[in-house]
């Protein structure tokens, strides 16, 4: 999908540091939306549990999703 999407903007140069909704809403038109976890929450954390149903229901309903991570350089107690 990455190269698709370069070629669509001439070159990886003008894609560098994209999110993968971007692409992803580009090449099929469909709609996109980011869900960010709570970093250092568990998972029973009211956010971290409504972004895990977000998921479920679009694997449902067989919606194109993708994901990434993301370096964090802070530790956390």
């Amino acid at each position: 999908m990455e190269k698709a999407w370069a070629k669509l903007h001439g070159n990886f140069d003008k894609i560098d540091g994209g999110l993968s909704r971007e692409p992803l809403h580009d090449l099929t038109g469909a709609p996109s939306k980011t869900y960010n976890l709570l970093v250092g929450k568990s998972g029973d954390d009211p956010w971290n549990q409504y972004v895990w149903e977000r998921l479920i229901d679009g694997e449902l309903r067989n919606h194109a999703m993708c994901a990434g991570t993301i370096l964090y350089t802070d530790e956390f107690d």
